[in-house]
């Protein structure tokens, strides 16, 4: 569950159930989670907590991170990068633990 990537538990591993992940993409770049804060909020940074399992870790490397006033109209994120209304940092590599995004 999405509820679980914001539970306050950061420890890492998929059996203690606190990590959400998206679902399998057959396709490059298509998998995708998102977290509506139910009103504009400001966001000094986002913190991305990545798995600790081992042969896990690199699930989650070289993504984008979108943030916007307005719920999104897509989700593909060429249309978004491309989008003026719409901030984004693309991380390369693995993420960490934490991977710190300043926005």
């Amino acid at each position: 569950p999405a509820g679980q990537a914001v539970d306050n538990d950061v420890s890492g591993a998929y059996s203690g159930g606190h990590v959400s992940h998206t679902g399998y993409a057959t396709a490059p770049n298509t998998a995708w989670w998102q977290v509506d804060l139910g009103g504009v909020r400001w966001i000094g940074g986002i913190q991305i907590w990545n798995r600790t399992d081992s042969g896990f870790t690199n699930r989650l490397k070289e993504f984008y991170v979108f943030v916007s006033e307005e719920p999104f109209e897509s989700s593909n994120p060429a249309t978004l990068r491309d989008d003026a209304s719409v901030w984004h940092k693309f991380v390369a590599g693995e993420a960490g633990r934490p991977t710190i995004i300043p926005v």
